[in-house]
């Protein structure tokens, strides 16, 4: 009744947006962010909810404007790990198992839950299963000597990164629980840092591994690292890397 006279009220349209979410009411609460996203500049909250109301409205199928609204919410927010899901499943739903990969591996910049962590993790690794032809790459098999897997920090960071011979912009990335040592993880394109840089093209690079404490891509003091043997002439070895972590010397 408050809307029908003012009509112009933000708040209360994003109220009323969150009212009808929590009683499944989809497609009103779709409207009334949307008549909230209209009243405000560039609220990042609003066009998420606008985007989960929808999303779930339409049963799981997102149309040309949610897709709009997820790449708006990812240009501000590109590790917002709810938005990469919503993407990866409708990726799923039309085939495209290598895009669902790289906004999985994306999300994983976001996810703090463990078990959420874990299970995007293995939804990674059964997409891949899927792939035919398996794309190239590299796998290593990341763990920690014997003597100090004791002194890991278990909400520590690992980046898994293929670099220039020395560093320089990485070609591909990943980043993993430290928790979930040992593990393997497949370096290649569809974890690419750019499309017109890809990993697949490299003639020269290096596996460098880095344990982080504060879950900084930047490299800090203190970081565990491990570097590999270079590799030539764009022929990365074919059996698995074996990368051994250890307190850093340097």
């Amino acid at each position: 009744n408050w809307l029908a006279d003012n009509a112009d009220d933000a708040k209360s349209w994003y109220l009323l947006g969150h009212s009808h979410l929590k009683q499944s009411n989809f497609s009103q609460a779709a409207q009334a962010f949307a008549n909230t996203n209209a009243l405000v500049e560039n609220d990042i909250s609003v066009k998420f909810y606008w985007l989960q109301s929808r999303y779930m409205a339409n049963k799981g199928v997102l149309d040309a404007t949610s897709k709009s609204l997820a790449e708006e919410i990812l240009k501000v927010d590109p590790t917002n790990d709810s938005v990469l899901e919503i993407l990866a499943i409708a990726a799923i739903s039309e085939g495209e198992s290598a895009t669902a990969i790289r906004l999985l591996n994306q999300s994983l910049s976001g996810l703090r839950d463990a078990r959420r962590q874990v299970a995007t993790i293995q939804a990674i690794g059964t997409l891949r299963e899927t792939l035919s032809p398996a794309p190239q790459g590299i796998s290593v098999e990341v763990s920690a000597s014997a003597e100090v897997a004791a002194q890991v920090d278990k909400t520590a960071t690992i980046f898994v990164v293929a670099r220039p011979i020395g560093g320089g912009m990485p070609y591909a990335a990943v980043r993993r629980p430290a928790a979930l040592m040992p593990f393997s993880v497949r370096i290649g394109d569809l974890v690419g840092m750019s499309d017109t840089r890809k990993l697949s093209s490299a003639e020269d690079l290096e596996i460098m591994v880095r344990l982080s404490a504060s879950g900084v891509a930047q490299a800090q003091e203190g970081d565990w690292v491990w570097r590999s043997q270079p590799f030539t002439g764009n022929k990365p070895s074919k059996e698995p890397i074996q990368a051994v972590l250890a307190p850093s010397a340097d």
